[in-house]
């Protein structure tokens, strides 16, 4: 567990630098929509309470204006989840190409075709994988949280070892026997790294 945490901030400090510019390569675009988009629901709110004595607001319900807003929440929605999946196969495809080029960072070309081609295979994993812990955790809670560790080993092992998604759904069934709890040690701690971080972003969104 320490060897592992210890060297993930190896990893991002020997290679801040070129994480950081392709962060804003490959998922710039996401950034500035979801800014855009927050900014545009401010903007509405704002524009809602200064005009909630108007006729053209309903002040005697409040549900009503809410469901006006619903088209860009939901769009807000869509470009985070594509947000965070475009952060996270950022991050494999730096992996996968500096562990084969012997720890040397790699072009921009070269992550470019690693980006483009696991995108949406990685992006339909996401998918599944989020509806078989939905699905755990409507059965009980513990399930679900047994599956989400599990379940967030799919994306490395596709991008890593170039696999389908039918071997990395049973592999990362193998990979977590006898290891589960280290593993979820570890996605805790990524999960407050990420959360520092993400605070970070909405800082600089906010402003």
């Amino acid at each position: 567990f320490g060897e592992i945490i210890g060297d993930t901030f190896a990893f991002i400090r020997q290679n801040f630098k070129p994480l950081l510019k392709y962060f804003f390569i490959f998922c710039g675009f996401f950034l500035l929509a979801s800014a855009a988009i927050n900014v545009m629901l401010q903007v509405r709110v704002f524009d809602a309470v200064s005009n909630a004595g108007s006729a053209m607001y309903d002040t005697t319900n409040p549900f009503v204006n809410i469901i006006g807003l619903l088209p860009e929440y939901l769009l807000l929605f869509v470009i985070t989840i594509l947000m965070y999946v475009s952060i996270n196969v950022m991050v494999l495809c730096y992996t996968a190409l500096y562990q084969r080029k012997q720890n040397t960072p790699p072009t921009v070309e070269e992550m470019w075709g690693y980006f483009k081609y696991y995108y949406l295979r990685i992006l339909w994993a996401s998918f599944v994988c989020s509806l078989v812990v939905i699905g755990g955790t409507i059965l009980c809670v513990l399930p679900g949280i047994y599956l989400y560790v599990v379940m967030a080993l799919v994306p490395s092992i596709i991008v890593i070892e170039n696999a389908s998604f039918g071997y990395a759904f049973n592999q990362s069934f193998k990979l977590i026997k006898d290891n589960w709890w280290v593993t979820f040690g570890v996605l805790v701690m990524i999960y407050l790294i990420l959360c520092f971080a993400n605070l970070v972003v909405a800082i600089a969104s906010v402003i």
